[in-house]
């Protein structure tokens, strides 16, 4: 048993319980552990946080998926996951074609 002296010798002397991330290599390179390359990706979406991120009801985000229109992993067979980047693309082309459609609209109502 240990008391709180041997304690802190033992930290004191790099015997703790803490792990040692920066250490030095015998060069004196200080060696960092490297980041997790999963820590850069987006986190993933629910059905939930895309319905309300849309304004839409789950089962309409639920057809979108379905259908292909909006890409998305199922997870275990059970839950659908959306990737943010691809709702924003879904987004953006929703907005092309708004504008597009405007567009015609407009150039119908000229002639």
């Amino acid at each position: 048993m240990r008391h709180a002296g041997g304690a802190a010798r033992a930290e004191a002397d790099g015997e703790g319980d803490a792990p040692d991330h920066d250490t030095a290599t015998p060069s004196g390179v200080i060696a960092l552990p490297l980041p997790d390359p999963l820590l850069a990706l987006p986190r993933l979406m629910d059905v939930h946080q895309v319905a309300h991120r849309l304004g839409f009801g789950i089962e309409v985000v639920r057809d979108l998926i379905r259908s292909g229109e909006l890409p998305a992993i199922l997870l275990r067979g059970r839950w659908w996951r959306v990737d943010p980047r691809d709702l924003d693309a879904y987004i953006e082309a929703g907005r092309l074609a708004a504008k597009t459609l405007a567009s015609k609209l407009q150039l119908a109502k000229r002639t």
